[in-house]
């Protein structure tokens, strides 16, 4: 998927929307929302707001995916808590 400084930009871009679209939930949260591999790989690749992009869209287009509320908060604390400390 990644080496340690060398990112696949499409895939961290695509994987997620198509896994979204697909109907496919266990992979999508077993590779993507909930694999801290893939997380840690996409805020180093693009960012911590892209990641909850994909957790905002996931909750969008599937209401009923059992996406765990805690990660997608505490990511967004995180985020929030990034943002404020490089303004500051």
């Amino acid at each position: 998927m990644f080496s340690k400084s060398v990112f696949n930009l499409r895939k961290l871009s695509e994987m997620p929307f198509h896994l979204i679209h697909s109907g496919n939930a266990d992979r999508l949260a077993r590779k993507v929302l909930f694999n801290f591999e893939w997380i840690y790989g996409k805020v180093r690749g693009q960012s911590l707001n892209e990641v909850l992009e994909d957790y905002s869209l996931a909750l969008e287009v599937r209401p009923d995916l059992d996406v765990r509320f805690e990660m997608f908060w505490t990511l967004q604390i995180f985020f929030c808590l990034l943002h404020d400390d490089t303004e500051g």
